[in-house]
């Protein structure tokens, strides 16, 4: 793993920081929940940081990355995907091609209006929620809602319940969610305090939670 940082450096002066504070975490982190956590959120800053540079820069990510990815696993296996999935689709995903193209012609009615619509989406890292919403966006879709999880924003039902409340559907993604916040999206939605549905994702990356959602919008309209 060392050496991800000596290559990662060239790169952005902020890795220099990242490596001095990270490497001496390592040791400790296989016996330390909390620990293992700091180091995943870091790894994860780092990968989005680098693939964000590459594609605005229209490269390739920095070989360091792919050891980020299997570090990941090691640190935190539930958002190793996630992370490879948000750099596979940024780099990968031509700029000028449509949501539409990108879905493909079989997944896609064409005619479905999607311009009343309100989509809510739950859980994930923020890059990835950034991204699925600019997907939905450009699919047409009225206006997106973010629900972070409680590791990035403090939580309630009430506050959840405002920011949901006039979504026709909600998104959430199951493993990267955590059960305050499933909690709470459960419960709200059997009592009805929002109009719209609850749709448990399966998938983590951005092209698959796009699909989920565009496959139970046909299926609701």
């Amino acid at each position: 793993m060392s050496d991800i940082w000596a290559r990662g450096c060239s790169v952005n002066v902020i890795c220099l920081i990242d490596s001095v504070y990270l490497e001496g975490m390592q040791v400790y982190a296989y016996d330390s929940p909390v620990i293992r956590k700091i180091l995943s959120d870091e790894y994860q800053n780092i990968a989005f940081r680098e693939t964000d540079e590459a594609s605005v820069e229209n490269r390739s990510v920095e070989p360091f990355v792919e050891e980020i990815i299997h570090a990941l696993h090691v640190f935190d296996s539930t958002v190793a995907p996630e992370v490879a999935e948000y750099i596979r689709s940024k780099l990968q995903s031509p700029s000028t091609l449509s949501a539409r193209e990108d879905l493909g012609t079989s997944e896609w009615d064409s005619d479905l209006d999607l311009s009343d619509l309100t989509i809510g989406i739950a859980g994930g890292h923020h890059k990835t929620r950034a991204n699925i919403v600019e997907r939905l966006l450009k699919l047409g879709v009225a206006s997106c809602i973010e629900v972070a999880p409680s590791s990035e924003s403090y939580l309630s039902k009430s506050k959840v319940a405002e920011a949901i409340r006039d979504c026709d559907l909600v998104g959430f993604i199951t493993g990267y969610t955590g059960h305050d916040l499933s909690y709470i999206l459960v419960s709200l939605n059997r009592t009805g305090a929002f109009r719209g549905r609850l749709m448990r994702l399966s998938c983590r990356g951005v092209s698959g939670v796009v699909r989920e959602l565009t496959a139970k919008l046909q299926q609701m309209f």
